[in-house]
Formats: C-alpha cells, structure tokens, sequence
C-alpha cells in the first residue's frame, strides 16, 4: 500500500516505535537478518520513491510496525547525545545544562574520574548504573557534538582508570578518514 503524504507516515509510524523517530545510528543481529532488513527497506524505498535513508526507515516502520526492535531500555547501547546546533555543540563547557542533563543519567557522573567530591564513573564492579535503575549499557555511543565533550572526556577518563603508564594501545576514531 502507499501512504499519502509525509504527514501519514508520521502519523502511522508514531505509534509503531517507542520513540518518535527513526534511529539509524546503530544496527545489531544476523548477517541474514540484516540482508532481509536492507532488502525490505530497498523495496519500500523503490516503491515509495523514498531517496533519504531515514525517509526509508520511517516508511518501513510505518509499512511493519514492530519489525526493528529499538533498544529502548540502553541495555546494549547508549547514545550520550547532545542536542545542540553545530555551532555550539562542539565547543560546549561542562557547565552547560545539556551536558550536566547527561552527566545525571547515572547514578555516579558519566566518564568521571574521581576525586575529593566526586565518585568515579567505574568502580570494582563496573561502570555507574542508570539513574532509572536500569543496568549500565554494555557500548557507550558519542554521536555528533558528544563526540567533542563527552567522546574526549570518556576517552581519557578510561584511560587513566584502566591503562597502565607503559601499556601499548590502540585507539581508532571510526570518523577519521
């Protein structure tokens, strides 16, 4: 069937996913999987002329409501999102109430490394649970302007928990070219 109009799809689409919009930033499951995924969304995308990739994942969760599951609970996955504009994201301060707006979904502040007043984001048993009393997630995501705040503080937090002084590593910025 078509859908008449971007204003049907979102209408339709809303109530398929417990969020209001496609997320296209992680993809998990079998390789077979993931080729009928791609398969169902390449015919959707020829069928409704749909050329963007998150116009095409919001038609598929329109047509088949339930086919993606969203790890809404952050069990696996946890994008630290800030939601700010290009042009302040990257240089914001720790200060910011966006940033502290993150830092408070743990019970312990996210990627914090401790001292005279603040508890360290990993202890013996882990990294800090969710505020909401959910486990902590097992991949932390820094998508955007997180990537300048949290990516960095994050990075160096683990480092100087985890790292010995004369430890060799590698580190890979999947978005360096």
């Amino acid at each position: 069937f078509f859908l008449d109009g971007p204003q049907a799809v979102c209408s339709r689409a809303a109530g398929a996913g417990s969020l209001g919009f496609a997320d296209s930033g992680t993809w998990v499951g079998r390789v077979a999987s993931a080729q009928r995924l791609f398969g169902v969304m390449a015919g959707v995308a020829k069928t409704e002329f749909a050329g963007h990739c998150m116009e095409v994942l919001k038609l598929v969760q329109a047509w088949f409501p339930g086919l993606a599951v969203v790890d809404s609970e952050r069990d696996l996955f946890w994008t630290t999102e800030l939601e700010l504009n290009a042009q302040e994201g990257w240089t914001v301060l720790e200060d910011h109430l966006s940033v502290a707006h993150v830092r408070r979904q743990t019970f312990r502040p996210l990627c914090e490394t401790g001292g005279p007043r603040q508890e360290p984001y990993w202890d013996d048993y882990g990294p800090s649970p969710f505020m909401s009393g959910g486990a902590p997630s097992f991949t932390l995501h820094f998508a955007g302007p997180a990537k300048g705040n949290f990516g960095k503080r994050c990075n160096f937090a683990y480092a100087a928990t985890f790292i010995q002084k004369n430890a060799r590593w590698f580190l890979r910025d999947l978005d360096e070219r």
